[in-house]
């Protein structure tokens, strides 16, 4: 049988009260605990600010349709200069230049995709050396009568950056200084951005033909060749999204030759459309939280002095994460700057100047950048967060 006693602060009065009370209290525990709230609220703009930005998974499809059509190309199979040289002639040509679908412009890549002024290719050479060999090997290797030479791996102090190709007149090929920022780390070695260079027009397949002709005739790629850098930009007018595309084929000083490739997808307008606008909302917020607990605790320490260091160790975090955010400003800041001038560039660039190149390979370097603070920023924000949490008494 069920009893209907009434206990201590289970009667009827109490329970009235409890119901009563019940808004104070919450009020008391939302004054108490408000900043671990408003850090609550930052961390889930944080958040929601970066599920938000779709042009990860558009960037994703992009470049994969992108290299499976080059993978359908003879890329796979280049195992030696022969083949590569019939790859830049035939296959290369016809996917850069002649991959478009009925009713499209003839300056697009699969239909869809815009090539911005042309394509680079860039050689970085090594500096030939007399091997260190016994002398007596010269004799072993038929026909060699005189030293031998060895052409080294490549490293920043073997580069040889003197021109060459000087037959039938010349020289042919000048070494060209690159406004890269970050060195490009391959198979067999790590690379600047600086080389001979080889510039190929937008739509000009007959010039293109040629100029990767003659540089063949004229021995542009030899026993000294190290690396091949291929470059070229691709623009996606419907997701606004650009594609820089870099394929690299190293010379092992062995024999034979190792591919790679690289696709990086940038969203030209971070802050477009709908869910643009509510990133940005939710990016300014973040931000105007994060200078808020900067300035309390530069308050905190102008006040406290010394004692700062001891009372409030983990306000170290709070000022970390603003300028963590400020990092991440300048990057993207400087990021669009790069793009918007590159652009600018083209724009502006006389007819008679077809091939300059859309150069964004500084871009790889400040996006990785960009997803390393915005990692630290993740792990800074939800350390401090639970901390706030095992704060709270049960």
């Amino acid at each position: 049988m069920t009893s209907t006693r009434a206990y201590p602060g289970n009667g009827i009065y109490a329970r009235r009260m409890q119901r009563r009370n019940a808004p104070l209290l919450a009020l008391k525990f939302i004054l108490h605990h408000q900043e671990s709230i408003l850090y609550f609220v930052f961390a889930l703009c944080l958040t929601f600010g970066c599920l938000l930005d779709r042009s990860q998974n558009n960037g994703f499809y992009m470049a994969d349709a992108v290299r499976g059509r080059l993978m359908a190309t003879a890329w796979p199979d280049i195992l030696e200069l022969t083949e590569l040289w019939n790859f830049l002639e035939v296959d290369f040509i016809q996917f850069v230049y002649k991959s478009y679908f009925p009713g499209s412009d003839n300056s697009t890549i699969m239909g869809y995709n815009y090539l911005l002024n042309g394509v680079r290719l860039r050689q970085i050479r090594v500096s030939p050396s007399v091997c260190s060999g016994p002398s007596w090997v010269n004799s072993l290797v038929p026909g060699q009568t005189s030293l031998l030479f060895c052409y080294p791996k490549y490293t920043h102090e073997n580069e040889d950056r003197q021109s060459f190709g000087f037959l039938g007149g010349g020289p042919w090929f000048t070494y060209s200084k690159g406004d890269e920022r970050a060195s490009w780390k391959g198979e067999l070695g790590q690379y600047g951005g600086d080389g001979f260079v080889l510039d190929l027009p937008t739509v000009n397949i007959s010039e293109a033909k040629l100029r990767i002709g003659r540089h063949k005739t004229r021995g542009w790629l030899d026993l000294q060749s190290r690396a091949l850098f291929i470059d070229f930009s691709l623009y996606n007018p419907e997701s606004s999204l650009l594609l820089r595309a870099r394929l690299l084929i190293e010379f092992s000083q062995f024999g034979g030759l190792i591919k790679s490739q690289d696709f990086s997808v940038y969203q030209l307008q971070k802050y477009g459309g709908r869910d643009g606008s509510i990133a940005l909302t939710l990016d300014i917020f973040f931000l105007v939280i994060a200078v808020f607990y900067l300035a309390v605790e530069l308050i905190a320490l102008v006040q406290m002095k010394g004692r700062y260091f001891l009372v409030r160790s983990s306000g170290f975090l709070n000022i970390l994460i603003a300028f963590i955010c400020f990092a991440i400003i300048a990057i993207r800041l400087e990021s669009q700057n790069q793009i918007d001038s590159k652009l600018y560039a083209v724009k502006s660039a006389p007819e008679e100047e077809p091939t300059l190149l859309v150069d964004l390979q500084n871009l790889p370097y400040l996006k990785q950048q960009d997803d390393n603070l915005v990692a630290i920023l993740f792990i800074v924000i939800y350390a401090r967060l639970f901390a706030y949490v095992g704060d709270i008494p049960g």
